[in-house]
């Protein structure tokens, strides 16, 4: 800190707002419409930046990732063994697992 007036000083970049943002930065709340206005502006603006064909390739993998399961965990592992267990088997392990001799309340 003892030498930060050795340092060059970075001029500053004045960013460039859209004028439907300009009401929003001096404090002046939007009201719904003009924030949905807003919103579906730039996703429009977007979607021309971006390209149909990449938008769409982008959805299709997003799409196909929450359709793998993930087998790893422990408890998606058990729900596999419980589901292909012999059912007369598994209700033998579960009344083991359950004590009888519980008070009632």
């Amino acid at each position: 800190m003892l030498f930060n007036w050795l340092k060059r000083k970075k001029k500053q970049k004045e960013k460039c707002f859209s004028p439907a943002q300009a009401p929003a930065l001096a404090g002046i709340p939007l009201t719904r419409d003009e924030l949905v206005a807003s919103a579906l502006k730039n996703m429009q603006e977007t979607r021309l930046t971006i390209g149909e064909e990449k938008l769409k390739r982008l959805a299709h993998l997003i799409l196909e990732k929450k359709e793998t399961v993930d087998d790893t965990s422990p408890a998606a592992q058990a729900k596999k063994i419980i589901a292909t267990m012999d059912k007369d088997k598994l209700n033998d392990f579960m009344k083991l697992m359950v004590h009888d001799n519980q008070t009632k309340h």
